[in-house]
């Protein structure tokens, strides 16, 4: 990385922000390279972590599920069970907004 590219980047991103990373490396162009690999592994934990939280979610969903007897427990509340007004209304808004993923092309 020449001296340019290292300058306009440190614009970018902030001398405060990688004043950390240069004292570790002692340089600029590799605290800015130590910064980008610290984002792409951050990029790659994010991966695992959503398959995960999908797979917490499907599993407190399908135990909650068992557990009330009935597949709409968000909509309506089971038996002894009831929900708070401010629950209810993000329960609500949460119904009412479009899925997004479904119609983007």
């Amino acid at each position: 990385m020449n001296e340019v590219t290292a300058k306009r980047l440190v614009e970018f991103l902030s001398q405060a922000r990688l004043e950390a990373l240069v004292k570790r490396t002692g340089d600029t162009s590799r605290a800015i390279e130590l910064h980008q690999e610290i984002l792409a592994l951050g990029c790659e934990l994010m991966k695992v972590i959503a398959i995960a939280e999908i797979a917490l979610r499907n599993t407190v969903v399908a135990n909650l599920t068992r557990h009330f007897g009935a597949g709409n427990w968000l909509q309506r509340s089971p038996g002894n069970f009831s929900w708070r007004k401010c629950e209810v209304d993000s329960i609500d808004r949460a119904t009412k907004m479009p899925d997004e993923r479904l119609t983007q092309s």
